[in-house]
């Protein structure tokens, strides 16, 4: 699993499972599939799967979650 940040959270209004559908519909993976998602008020973490990481995340820049344009970039490793 690769973990990504992605530039989101609770004060847009975004919850896990609007996360969970927006990759759903960009990849077809199942949500079994989906590692980890945390949810902050500012930005939010996901883990995608290592294979399909980097392709997802590209798609899901362009196509956004829940009408809003995200950034993703690979998350540091916590200190």
């Amino acid at each position: 699993m690769v973990r990504f940040f992605v530039n989101v959270g609770r004060k847009q209004k975004v919850k896990a499972k609007d996360i969970i559908k927006a990759i759903r519909e960009v990849s077809g993976l199942s949500s079994t599939s989906i590692g980890r998602i945390d949810v902050l008020e500012k930005f939010s973490f996901i883990e995608l799967p290592a294979k399909n990481a980097k392709e997802i995340s590209s798609t899901l820049q362009k196509k956004g979650i829940k009408g809003l344009r995200v950034n993703l970039e690979p998350a540091h490793k916590k200190m």
